[in-house]
């Protein structure tokens, strides 16, 4: 995937062994929060990574093994993480906040349809 700003200029490409379906970009406020490209994948896990130096971040579990992540959305508040897969099941991971022993913020899943 080639990454490029507002004015067309290359950032950087990501390579991925496994075929990207969708991607999604946050939109916190600059200072406030690290923006991230999220990719839903074609085995179900979704990858992101910082808008600053295209580095992957997080990878969160396929949802169900072997259904490919058709849409994702992220909440005004990027707290909340919407997916589809394949299948039509929606599933919201929900951001938790930093602790003693994180680095980032994690995200885990709060439902699923």
């Amino acid at each position: 995937m080639a990454v490029h700003n507002i004015n067309s200029k290359h950032i950087g490409t990501i390579q991925t062994e496994i075929a990207i379906c969708c991607v999604c970009f946050s939109t916190s406020l600059e200072g406030v929060a690290i923006n991230v490209i999220a990719a839903g994948m074609q085995d179900g896990s979704i990858r992101m990574w910082n808008t600053w130096d295209l580095q992957l971040v997080r990878q969160l579990a396929p949802s169900i093994a072997g259904s490919p992540i058709t849409c994702l959305a992220f909440s005004s508040s990027a707290h909340s993480l919407y997916s589809v897969n394949s299948d039509g099941c929606l599933f919201i991971w929900q951001r938790l906040g930093k602790s003693h022993d994180q680095e980032e913020a994690a995200f885990t899943p709060l439902m699923h349809s």
